[in-house]
């Protein structure tokens, strides 16, 4: 079985272990909006947003997004580093 470190270039690697990173820190920032968003509040209640299920949709896309580009930044994390290490 061929390594996968003899298919691809260590630049490549390197570039994949950097876009996994930027994933991921993206991904927290995502999940770290949940932090500024309060719901209950008055100022926003029926200005914007009309529909009952509107917060429940946008929510749930948050998390969605950002649990992708948090899993596929940590498999090209995994990735590079095992393919780091794997040089014998």
């Amino acid at each position: 079985m061929e390594r996968l470190k003899d298919k691809v270039s260590s630049e490549k690697i390197d570039e994949a272990w950097k876009i996994g990173t930027a994933l991921v820190l993206f991904g927290i920032l995502i999940l770290s909006s949940f932090l500024f968003i309060n719901h209950d509040s008055d100022e926003t209640e029926g200005d914007y947003y009309h529909i009952e299920n509107t917060y429940f949709v946008i929510d749930r896309a948050r998390e969605f997004l950002s649990g992708t580009f948090i899993f596929i930044g940590i498999v090209l994390i995994a990735l590079s580093v095992y393919n780091k290490f794997s040089e014998t």
